[in-house]
């Protein structure tokens, strides 16, 4: 049995889907089964766990007959409590996806629980994506202005932009495939794309004239938070196109 966290966000409904197709036994966590049995359907097979990473109890009870946990939440802290949980439980491997920040090596906050998860015992392997495609599409209609113009503290900074689909494809082989455990795997897209290269081709798709213009942080900063975004929500943008990772 596989358990994922995350099961309805852009990888983890990806993933579902292709756990179901296959005919792969999986249980997920949710916090609302109404709302994720209405996004995950009928014919995937899949059980609900209704609990949150934060109610520790609920996640025990998830973990019964569970060998392999899909892990995806972002937050160290409840990461790391459930590399615990799944220790205690008895669980084999755990699949955490984590990101890519400088080059190859993943942000500080994800290296903290890839080395929890390294140090527990448990057998291991890292998705590392890289900026997902459809964050990109999420969050461009809030950061393009009236005038067509998105700006970023980017500069000249290139991303192999992937879609969340070929992240979930990755995870279901580490789920279920042999030869995986204790390795660290970088997803990347395709091609290597500057700002400037990705509101080109965003032109060309929508027909819209979207162009990139590099923008000091404090000044895209203040344009974010103009727009209605939350300061954390800002300020991530902001970290993020500085080492050029969306």
């Amino acid at each position: 049995m596989i358990l994922l966290t995350g099961a309805t966000g852009n990888v983890g409904l990806s993933l579902s889907r292709l756990l179901g197709e296959a005919r792969v036994p999986f249980r997920a966590f949710v916090r609302d089964p109404r709302r994720a049995r209405a996004a995950l359907g009928t014919g995937l097979g899949v059980e609900l766990a209704r609990g949150n990473l934060a109610e520790p109890a609920t996640l025990e009870a998830a973990l019964g007959r569970v060998e392999k946990l899909f892990l995806l939440n972002g937050d160290p802290g409840l990461e790391e409590g459930a590399i615990d949980a799944a220790a205690r439980a008895g669980v084999r491997r755990v699949v955490k996806l984590s990101a890519l920040a400088d080059g190859l090596h993943p942000p500080p906050f994800h290296r903290r629980v890839e080395e929890k998860l390294e140090r527990s015992g448990l057998g291991w392997t890292h998705l590392r994506p890289n900026a997902f495609m459809q964050t990109l599409l999420g969050y461009l209609p809030t950061l393009v202005s009236d005038g067509g113009v998105l700006r970023l503290p980017a500069g000249e900074g290139r991303v192999g932009w992937v879609d969340a689909r070929d992240i979930a494809a990755e995870a279901f082989r580490a789920l279920t495939e042999d030869g995986h455990d204790g390795r660290a795997y970088a997803v990347t897209g395709p091609e290597a794309l500057s700002m400037a290269n990705a509101t080109a081709a965003i032109s060309d798709a929508t027909g819209r004239n979207v162009r990139y213009e590099d923008t000091a942080p404090e000044t895209a900063r203040e344009a974010l938070l103009a727009a209605g975004l939350p300061i954390p929500f800002a300020d991530f943008l902001i970290s993020r196109a500085l080492c050029s990772i969306f």
